[in-house]
């Protein structure tokens, strides 16, 4: 393949850095002076020199002993080297107009540039998960995303839990084409020589006088679709950490940091920092989070940024993550003194909205990875009437779940009619909220916004359940605890035929399956009164019932279903659902109670 442009050849431009609004009033934090007074959310669309950025007591260029670092970063980009819309699908003409466009290897590269323009002594650091989530992914299995980090001169990654879906062989391959070194601490490979070889327990930066450390979730035994997944020993975080920092302080006794990328997940992040001593900072992701410096008063943070947590010696460790699919990218900046502690530090998640013009050579390199896929997204196919959000599907009812679910059954139920006439229809679907990885945007939709909704490769399959086993993946999603094993559960179910009371990550109160000698309630207008349970009847612990569900829950992934299935399968799920477009091409789900809480 040949990549035409700059980036397809060698390195970058400088620009300036363009933030704007920095208020410089730094306050105490755990004794470092953090500016956390800072009441923008990331324009950057203004070329500014580099003072009007951070002004304080410290010239942060200056040899006065201390060591200055600007860490850029990023994290979960799941291959969406081209901007999107606010549910994640490929930008439309509506997005446009509503300047609701976000992220693309094009803006990061502009951020990317003008961050290092304005410090000498800066890094770039993803936190995994480069992999699935967009069509580009499917056509070039990580080979695109190896060419944009390379040429956005990334200087380390960690492991996301997705880079296994294809298998050890094709992640060895991917890493072997990077130009920057993999670093994870928690995964032993000694029965892997190839990624043994290739991916470090750490990094020592000279230059720097730190080490970078990373760890990958122990999770992803049951999250990723890859095989031979039982080759790597996937060792517990906080330990592997502990050892490693142990080790390093052992090696350079006179290191200044060591800082840590993690695929773990922001909660999983805190409870780590706290458990280990001599680490300073932690770079996230997996959990997809959004932290602000304007936290708590910024309503969709999750947190601030940085997030504090003390260590097992009661010393600050700090966290940051960049929400998903770079809609931000992040940066701290940091002075420590010659102990190594943090004196001074500040940064944002940088948005990457329109307003940030795109690297004219990077968006030539990403409009050449587009070329094959021009079909996907130029030959309508069909009309969606609502937005339909993926966020919404992770703890309830949604519009793309009723639609995806709907869509299973009539694709299952028709091949049924056809191939066995005698069949017996199927009528509940269970699917895990996360193998739909964007929603679908209201207006004309074209293929790859199918395959943008379903790109991981997921079958769907028919498999035998009992009452007793459907309730109990139920109750292990709606709680996110295993009744069987206690285990954690990762994901959450969309369904079709049943209803389903529950109490998110409480309690499960009740499942109900359709009566089939009952008529389900009308409302006085002739549809369906879904609030009525009439109709429906208690799911029977004994009685198999026929389910409609993904390989991957079926083979026991995310911990959901209480056993393996053996299964038949009817083909992928992005051929299922495009078929359903192709009959019926206007979505129009609606909500219908399947799904309710009584809080």
């Amino acid at each position: 393949m040949l990549l035409v442009g700059k980036y397809g050849v060698v390195g970058l431009l400088l620009g300036s850095i363009l933030p704007t609004g920095y208020s410089l009033d730094p306050t105490t934090h755990h004794g470092v002076k953090y500016d956390n007074s800072n009441p923008h959310t990331g324009d950057f669309s203004h070329e500014l020199p580099f003072h009007h950025i951070h002004q304080t007591h410290h010239d942060l260029e200056a040899d006065d002993g201390y060591s200055h670092i600007r860490i850029i970063f990023t994290n979960d980009i799941h291959a969406h080297e081209e901007e999107f819309s606010t549910l994640g699908s490929d930008c439309k003409d509506a997005d446009m107009e509503e300047h609701t466009c976000y992220g693309g290897a094009g803006r990061r590269q502009t951020i990317i540039n003008r961050l290092r323009a304005g410090y000498k002594r800066s890094l770039l650091f993803d936190a995994g998960d480069v992999f699935q989530g967009h069509a580009i992914y499917n056509y070039y299995r990580g080979n695109a995303s190896a060419v944009v980090m390379n040429a956005q001169r990334y200087d380390a990654m960690t492991i996301g839990n997705h880079e296994f879906d294809d298998g050890l062989k094709h992640l060895a391959n991917f890493f072997e084409q990077l130009e920057f070194p993999v670093i994870c601490t928690n995964l032993n490979f000694d029965k892997v020589p190839r990624l043994a070889k290739l991916v470090k327990k750490h990094m020592y930066l000279e230059e720097y006088n730190i080490a970078v450390v990373g760890v990958t979730t122990t999770t992803t035994q049951f999250i990723s679709m890859g095989e031979e997944l039982d080759q790597v020993e996937f060792l517990d975080a906080a330990e592997a950490v502990q050892a490693e920092i142990d080790l390093i302080r052992e090696k350079y006794p006179n290191i200044l940091s060591i800082f840590l990328l993690s695929h773990n997940g922001y909660l999983q992040d805190q409870d780590l920092a706290s458990k280990v001593s001599g680490l300073s900072f932690i770079f996230g992701g997996h959990s997809h989070t959004y932290l602000s410096v304007d936290h708590p008063h910024d309503p969709d943070s999750r947190g601030p940024y940085p997030t504090a947590v003390l260590d097992k010696d009661n010393k600050p460790v700090y966290i940051v993550q960049a929400k998903k699919f770079g809609e931000y990218v992040g940066f701290v900046d940091l002075t420590l003194n010659q102990e190594g502690r943090i004196e001074w530090l500040s940064g944002q998640p940088v948005h990457m909205s329109d307003k940030i013009p795109q690297d004219p050579d990077m968006q030539t390199l990403v409009n050449t990875l587009l070329e094959p896929l021009h079909s996907l997204r130029t030959n309508p196919i069909g009309k969606a009437i609502p937005d339909m959000r993926q966020e919404l599907c992770k703890t309830g009812e949604c519009l793309l779940g009723n639609m995806v679910t709907q869509a299973i059954l009539d694709h299952a139920n028709e091949k049924k009619r056809v191939d066995k006439p005698e069949a017996d229809k199927v009528d509940i679907v269970l699917i895990n909220s996360d193998v739909m990885r964007a929603g679908i945007r209201r207006g004309i939709v074209y293929p790859i916004d199918i395959v943008n909704v379903f790109p991981t490769g997921n079958e769907l399959v028919e498999i035998t359940m009992t009452g007793q086993e459907i309730r109990q993946a139920i109750e292990a999603s709606v709680t996110e605890v295993s009744p069987v094993d206690g285990k954690k559960v990762t994901g959450f179910l969309q369904v079709a035929g049943l209803k389903v009371e529950y109490e998110f990550k409480k309690a499960l109160y009740s499942v109900l399956v359709r009566d089939p000698r009952v008529p389900l309630e009308k409302l006085p207008n002739g549809q369906v009164d879904h609030k009525s349970l009439k109709g429906w009847k208690q799911l029977d612990d004994d009685t198999p019932y026929t389910v409609l569900a993904t390989n991957f829950l079926s083979e026991g992934g995310d911990h959901i279903f209480p056993k393996s299935y053996t299964y038949h399968s009817y083909g992928r799920l992005s051929s299922v659902l495009l078929e359903h477009v192709f009959r019926e091409p206007v979505l129009n789900p609606k909500l219908d109670h399947r799904l309710y809480s009584p809080s």
